[in-house]
């Protein structure tokens, strides 16, 4: 059973915490749909019934479903960053955070241990300068 958060989260430090704790393990990532029951049923990020969220569902998710908070713009253009450019990208959505974290989360180069890599290097940047990053 994934974690359900009943308030936005304090920071994006924290997001980002709860972001790599809903993608812990593999059987609760999902690619192509946003987020899936355990009974295989497509759903929303934040019914309490998902088991199985793409990136940008655990984001949603993380933040009690407040999907353009300050901490969850922060952190979607922190990942977005540390995404390499797409060369198939419609260059017009190239700064759409939804197009960007989908495109890699459904991408069939995105393995789970690429996904935790990413997930692992936004935490460090996030550690490493807090309160120093910000949507453009």
């Amino acid at each position: 059973m994934l974690t359900h958060y009943d308030t936005a989260s304090e920071n994006v430090a924290e997001l980002s915490r709860r972001v790599m704790d809903l993608l812990l393990v593999e059987e609760h990532w999902t690619k192509y749909r946003l987020a899936i029951t355990g009974w295989g049923d497509v759903t929303t990020p934040t019914d309490p019934d998902a088991v199985h969220l793409c990136l940008y569902a655990a984001v949603i998710r993380a933040e009690n479903g407040k999907e353009f908070s300050k901490a969850a713009n922060t952190y979607r253009y922190t990942l977005c960053s540390l995404i390499p450019p797409d060369p198939e990208e419609d260059p017009e959505e190239s700064g759409n955070t939804f197009v960007q974290i989908s495109t890699f989360n459904d991408s069939w180069k995105t393995t789970f241990s690429t996904l935790r890599a990413l997930l692992t290097q936004a935490d460090k940047l996030i550690k490493a300068a807090p309160g120093a990053l910000s949507p453009l």
